[in-house]
């Protein structure tokens, strides 16, 4: 099993990973919102940065450590990597030390609209070498991005602000976003 659940009502601390740009960034603000909300005493850390993919890093080259301020009063703590510092092993150590430190008994990761299985593949991997042991919600696959025509054409396009919250509904915060 990659995670270990735990059934943490109150939890002491929250990892919410965001992996997106400026825009992504903003539709996902309603989300954190209802977190902060709901968990008004818990330590709450945002870990986001532009791509874990590489061949993003030189097309997106804006430093998301200035805009995460759109948000900053929701969070306890903020870290903002931008691209290549992904790959940077005494700054992976420095975050999975931080992580292990902080032990989140629950972990959000908020998707982007159309996310791919691929793409959050990654950010389970990513978290599991950061050392996150349990409780992650944002993980499902609920559309196939090769069928996003036959969505569309369908009238079920996602709007991003209702992506972000689908993790929170997983895990009963809230009902639905009807």
């Amino acid at each position: 099993m990659l995670f270990h659940p735990n059934s943490q009502l109150d939890p002491n601390s929250i990892l919410i990973l965001r992996s997106s740009r400026l825009g992504d960034f903003v539709c996902a603000i309603p989300a954190f919102s209802l977190i902060r909300k709901n968990f008004p005493k818990t330590h709450i850390l945002l870990l986001t940065f532009q791509s874990l993919n590489p061949f993003n890093w030189k097309k997106n080259k804006e430093e998301n450590s200035e805009w995460v301020t759109l948000a900053e009063e929701l969070f306890d703590e903020i870290i903002a990597l931008r691209g290549p510092e992904i790959l940077k092993i005494n700054q992976i150590k420095k975050l999975r030390h931080r992580i292990k430190e902080l032990s989140p008994e629950l972990c959000f990761i908020l998707p982007f609209q159309w996310q791919g299985l691929i793409s959050k593949l990654k950010n389970l991997f990513f978290l599991k070498c950061l050392g996150v042991k349990g409780n992650v919600y944002g993980w499902r696959i609920r559309r196939l991005h090769f069928f996003k025509q036959i969505h569309y054409r369908n009238g079920e396009n996602v709007h991003a602000v209702i992506a972000a919250l689908e993790p929170l509904i997983d895990y009963g915060l809230i009902n639905s976003y009807n």
